[in-house]
């Protein structure tokens, strides 16, 4: 073998995030890598070994002409300091990967690549690791394809590093690595399942890490864990029993940086950290999370662990909430910061806290951070010791149409948070706060859509806090990414602006990099730049509308003013198509509104009664003289009206008991409800009056065995009444332990429209959503080979409604067709108003 010089790379920059454009004229600022330091420096000479395992085997010594060209023949080998072990580009190698021996500070150990081509490719094939470091150190692992998808659902890794009664372990770096298709099972601990890996063990010799970096490589469709670390020697008072795997003192890993890695289609956790101090993780893309597992998972959070700092990151896809949050600072968790942040579309909100089991979590800080359409709970306190939290100068937006929370309060044993300087804006549904307990403490903070934020100690409710429009830039940019938030800066003019008090340690700086000075006034929200200057000067909002052809339906629009003189002579305007209807409600702008004012207005329209299906476009305007104040477009979704609820059958449900030929097809399941006992269970027959809580239901006709029951897929139902509440009976297919939910609506003939949350619990499981009462309860159902023992049961769903109003209208939730007999669904058997 030549004996060759093998530099180790040096430090990469990684990815600079920038806001573009923010504040007029302003310079844009780099951000650094700030946990990245120097890379240990490779010795001047050593060994190098090629490994191609696409090449002919005769006279494999690791040389340039006879490479190695198994990992058998790899693993044998004793790695000695400033060693090198470079695999092919283009080639593949099936097994694990299990290098021996330990480089030095000074020449560490290097496996990586040669020549051109893709990466080369080191396939575990299910095998329990496909790469695995075990007790060694001084290593760096780099631009290798890393993959084990052969036999799913057994624990497994991508890579793996194991240390077991090592004591103090050194200089590792993982970096470049395209980590994919580790399909691991549902379950995470000291040894797996995870695309990476880090297990810290044993029962004699305190152990820990002391230098790891995990940086710019890209992790894809694996489970459960993307970045995991777990440690057992992880015993404090802190950590409480919510870890009863520890078997020694608590003993940090220290060194720790995973920086500029991108993570996409994770089964459970993004990125968590164990038994840390001082860990960085910054500058990573975290886009899909919690989307394969059955239990609670989360994007970016410590565990049990000091000083840990999050900055810098884009986390997303948060698939549903079972926790489903962005960042959690979770037990025995202290002085964690989280700052810098874009957190957006995450079905479990934003922040969680989360000691229990005598776990305490103290000293977190949450700041200079930008969320939108975050949902189910902004912020999340689990029941525990819960201390010196300070949430505050953090800029939310939320447009969901299902209803959250800002804060969801689980009962924390004790409580000391504070919320000061946000901006959280709802333009949803409603949000309230839970509040089941004393600690918390609300303060400047610009509340919009936001109801029952409690009182502090002294009576005072959010002292100083304000719920005028901010006045961000780009009032209907949703941003993209952490290169893409000026549209949530502040303009000019704005209410925000110097409205906030300065919090003591406050970073000193905001997300842009702009300094935020140590006391005095500061603006709310994230960014603490002096206002840019926008045109147009009036901002527009209209959500999008669905109509039905013929049928009137209210139009919304909202505009602040944001000029610098009051308003004068302001004239506002909807377009609609040809053929359809405008109709002013409110069309007025008042004279005299200044900066930040604003004005609602509202217009009917109508569309032709033969629209064809398919969405329209509206625009509002407003004008002042010769002169656009400002404009915003919207659509509007046209939908066929259908007449009745059995106009709108796409399920064969019912079947009458015995049917030959059997023609039941419940949602693809091939079972069926049974006509003969609903009849009996609650006296449901086609044109009977059968009772309900709050409303008598004149059942739809149907025959037994043919379409007779709605699968809720955005369908427009014609419903006619008048009264206090709506009821629709209802029950899911695959819908447990999560029911089946989504937004519907109702409309009236002035064409107005409620948002509600339309939810039902599984027919087979008998576990009502909420929202939901039990209607009947049947003994069996019907499938092919005969009776079905049961129970069975339906549920009823009631709306409030206005009673001063005529009902037009029902439109179901927008559903997925279902397309196997696993896709999740909503039924609904009768709709009616009493």
């Amino acid at each position: 073998m030549a004996r060759t010089s093998y530099p180790h790379p040096t430090a990469a920059s990684g990815r600079i995030r920038r806001w573009k454009g923010l504040l007029a004229g302003a310079a844009t600022l780099a951000l650094p890598l700030v946990g990245l330091g120097a890379l240990p420096a490779a010795a001047a000479t050593g060994a190098e070994y090629r490994v191609d395992c696409g090449a002919a085997e005769a006279g494999a010594d690791g040389s340039a002409d006879h490479p190695y060209t198994t990992l058998a023949e790899v693993n044998a080998l004793a790695l000695q300091p400033g060693d090198a072990l470079l695999f092919a580009r283009g080639t593949t190698c099936t097994g694990t990967l299990s290098p021996h021996g330990s480089g030095s500070a000074d020449a560490p150990i290097v496996v990586g690549a040669y020549g051109d081509g893709a990466a080369p490719v080191i396939d575990g094939a299910g095998a329990h690791d496909a790469v695995l470091l075990k007790d060694i150190e001084h290593i760096t692992v780099q631009d290798l394809a890393i993959t084990n998808a052969a036999n799913p659902g057994t624990e497994r890794n991508g890579i793996r590093l194991s240390l077991t009664d090592f004591g103090k372990a050194s200089g590792y770096v993982l970096q470049r690595l395209d980590v994919h298709d580790v399909m691991g099972d549902d379950n995470k601990g000291l040894n797996g399942s995870a695309a990476i890996q880090i297990g810290i063990g044993g029962k004699s010799t305190p152990t820990w890490i002391d230098g790891l970096q995990i940086r710019d490589s890209t992790i894809t469709h694996v489970g459960r864990e993307g970045i995991y670390f777990k440690s057992t020697w992880n015993k404090r008072p802190e950590v409480g029993s919510q870890d009863t795997s520890g078997l020694g003192p608590w003993t940090p890993s220290t060194g720790v940086v995973i920086a500029g890695n991108t993570l996409t289609s994770v089964a459970g956790d993004g990125i968590k950290v164990d038994t840390t101090k001082g860990a960085v993780i910054e500058h990573n893309i975290l886009a899909g999370f919690q989307l394969r597992s059955a239990v609670a998972n989360a994007g970016i959070w410590p565990f049990n662990a000091d000083d840990t700092l999050v900055q810098y990151n884009d986390v997303s896809g948060g698939g549903n909430s079972h926790d489903g949050m962005s960042f959690d600072a979770d037990g025995g968790s202290q002085n964690t910061v989280f700052q810098y942040n874009y957190s957006h579309d995450n079905a479990g909100g934003l922040l969680l806290v989360c000691p229990y089991s005598g776990a305490r979590t103290w000293g977190t800080v949450f700041r200079y951070n930008m969320s939108y359409d975050d949902a189910a709970r902004v912020f999340q306190l689990c029941p525990g010791n819960i201390q010196d939290t300070h949430i505050y100068n953090n800029t939310i937006v939320d447009e969901h149409a299902t209803p959250t929370y800002f804060l969801q309060d689980d009962n924390s044993t004790s409580r000391g948070v504070t919320f000061s300087n946000n901006i959280m804006v709802n333009r949803g549904a409603p949000m309230g706060v839970q509040v089941r307990g004393p600690g918390l403490s609300f303060d400047h903070n610009l509340f919009i859509g936001v109801t029952g934020v409690p009182a502090n100690a002294d009576g005072a409710v959010n002292p100083g806090g304000l719920g005028d429009d901010p006045g961000f830039v780009e009032e209907t940019h949703k941003p993209t990414g952490l290169d893409d938030l000026g549209g949530l800066g502040l303009r000019q003019f704005s209410p925000a602006f110097r409205a906030g008090l300065a919090v003591a340690d406050n970073g000193g700086r905001d997300i842009t990099g702009t300094p935020v000075p140590e006391t005095g006034p500061v603006n709310l929200g994230a960014d603490q730049g002096v206002g840019a200057h926008t045109d147009p000067s009036a901002v527009l909002r209209m959500p999008s509308v669905s109509a039905a052809a013929g049928l009137p339906v209210t139009v919304h629009v909202t505009a602040i003013f944001w000029g610098a003189k009051p308003t004068r002579s302001a004239t506002a305007a909807l377009q609609a198509p040809d053929g359809w209807t405008v109709t002013p409600v409110q069309a007025s702008v008042p004279d005299g509104l200044k900066s930040g004012a604003g004005a609602e207005l509202s217009w009917t329209v109508t569309p032709p009664a033969d629209a064809a299906e398919g969405t329209a476009t509206l625009t509002a305007t407003v004008t002042a003289g010769d002169g656009l104040l400002g404009s915003v477009a919207t659509d509007a979704k046209v939908r066929a009206l259908f007449a009745s609820v059995e106009a709108a059958y796409n399920d064969v449900a019912i079947t009458a008991d015995g049917a030959s030929p059997y023609t039941g097809d419940l949602a693809l399941s091939r079972s069926s409800l049974s006509s003969n006992e609903l009849l009996k269970a609650k006296g449901i027959a086609p044109g009977a009056t059968v009772q309900g809580a709050k409303v008598a239901y004149t059942w739809p006709q149907f025959t037994p065995g043919q379409k007779n029951a709605v699968w809720a897929s955005g369908q427009s139902i014609a419903v006619h009444g008048q009264g206090t509440a709506l009821g629709l009976v209802v029950f899911g297919v695959n819908a447990y332990p999560t029911p089946v939910s989504g937004t519907a609506s109702v409309t009236y003939t002035d064409g107005s429209t409620s948002l509600f949350t339309l939810a039902a619990g599984d027919y087979y499981y008998n576990q009502p959503a909420t929202g939901n009462t039990l209607f009947t309860k049947m003994a069996y159902r019907n499938t092919p080979s005969g009776k079905g023992n049961g129970p069975f049961s339906l549920f009823e769903s009631t709306i409030p409604i206005d009673g001063a109003k005529q009902v037009a209208y029902v439109t179901l939730p927008q559903r997925p067709a279902y397309t196997d007999g696993k896709t999740p669904g909503l039924l609904v058997l009768a709709i009616g108003v009493g």
